[in-house]
């Protein structure tokens, strides 16, 4: 039995890293069967991707889905089924996760799709399709045909990231070359913003933090360049962000790290930590958004903007942290007129990089469930952005392109 896990990356910089996760998760399954990652990219041509795919000959062929590759991936799924008529077609990832009997109405080359996290529902659907035995109704988070009828079994449950998440790094460095090494040391997140899917899970859970540590040593011992913790807020547990960080310093190394912050949560030691860090060593992405009280309640986004403004002039002061703020333009209640002002207070941070971008009306979001209250106007294709809303125009947007263009290029 062969299996084949592909992915197309927006870039050649960046890789997969769900793909090792189920690679490893299929460690200690059904014996005899066999595992391999094919990574591209969504600039690679399709015919050539398909060619190489097809070649393969796999039993199982499963595809990582989000929103920059799902077009991609529906064309590839939908010309192999044609001419690999045994192969299963298993798709997962947050692009399809939501709605997803819809989807497999319209693409009848799909044979199943999980939702949600699938380290313990793929290996249970290898061992269903290779023995056949069991019931399948027993794996949740499974959608998948039967008859002329489509069978959703929800959610899959919530992944025990202490025991269900076997050891992957070794195999996933080995196939790094000089790209972005993706990780998570925790997931979910404590806030609830209404654009985002971190919203839809509760809490936040932790993998080991001695396996964290562990990882991080071999990140640094086999050399890899760069490290993107994927955490939706890595600095939502203070303690524990203070180890990493002490812990990572203390190993030395020329590995940078780029997390994702919420400013307003850090706290004085943390930045004294930082000041004994050597230059480059970290870097963060910190969410300022909107700074429109009324915007930041209908998002359900928790945060003080005094805080903030405090924490980033004093991490900038230590002259060793690059941080990276991002604003989105189209939330709610905020007109051009208005954005102007969160643009102003971001742009004065004098941060080291401004990220100007655009709402993307996400499938399964809370916003794009309530988009009608706002009057949203967006695209029906991926990445789903905002065209205008009861606020801002499709004329003021495109200004705020050219805005997103120049900043980009000249910031």
């Amino acid at each position: 039995m062969k299996i084949l896990l592909a992915g197309l990356n927006s870039q050649y910089i960046h890789s997969n890293l769900a793909l090792y996760y189920l690679k490893s998760s299929c460690r200690n399954g059904v014996p005899g069967v066999r595992v391999d990652i094919h990574e591209y990219t969504i600039n690679d041509g399709l015919d050539l991707i398909k060619g190489q795919l097809f070649e393969q000959k796999p039993d199982i062929m499963a595809l990582s889905c989000y929103i920059w590759n799902i077009e991609q991936v529906l064309e590839i799924v939908t010309d192999l089924k044609k001419v690999m008529k045994q192969t299963v077609f298993v798709l997962g990832g947050p692009e399809v996760s939501y709605e997803t009997s819809r989807l497999m109405a319209e693409v009848p080359a799909i044979d199943f799709v999980i939702r949600g996290e699938g380290e313990v529902a793929f290996p249970l659907l290898v061992e269903y399709i290779c023995t056949r035995q069991g019931d399948i109704n027993d794996i949740s988070g499974l959608v998948y045909r039967k008859g002329d009828g489509i069978i959703d079994r929800g959610m899959a449950r919530s992944v025990d990231l202490t025991k269900d998440v076997p050891e992957f790094l070794d195999d996933y460095i080995d196939n790094l070359d000089s790209r972005i090494l993706y990780y998570e040391s925790s997931r979910g997140c404590p806030f609830n913003c209404s654009y985002c899917l971190s919203s839809l899970t509760q809490g936040v859970k932790y993998f080991p933090l001695d396996r964290v540590k562990e990882d991080l040593d071999l990140m640094i011992e086999r050399g890899v360049k760069r490290v993107k913790f994927v955490d939706r807020t890595f600095n939502c547990h203070a303690q524990r962000f203070k180890s990493i960080v002490e812990h990572i310093i203390n190993r030395g190394g020329q590995t940078s790290f780029h997390f994702e912050m919420a400013a307003h949560l850090l706290e004085d030691d943390a930045i004294e930590l930082l000041k004994t860090a050597p230059v480059g060593m970290f870097q963060f992405e910190i969410g300022i958004q909107s700074t429109k009280s009324k915007t930041l309640k209908a998002i359900n986004r928790t945060t003080d903007l005094l805080k903030i403004e405090d924490r980033v002039k004093r991490v900038k002061q230590t002259g060793k942290v690059r941080q990276y703020l991002d604003l989105i333009a189209g939330l709610p209640w905020e007109d051009y007129r208005r954005f102007k002002e969160s643009f102003n207070f971001t742009y004065n941070l004098k941060p080291d990089k401004v990220h100007l971008g655009f709402l993307k009306l996400l499938k399964g979001s809370g916003l794009r469930e309530e988009a009608f209250r706002h009057g949203y106007v967006f695209s029906q294709k991926p990445p789903y952005q905002v065209i205008e809303n009861n606020y801002i125009s499709y004329a003021e947007i495109l200004r705020l392109k050219k805005v997103e263009d120049m900043v980009d290029k000249f910031y």
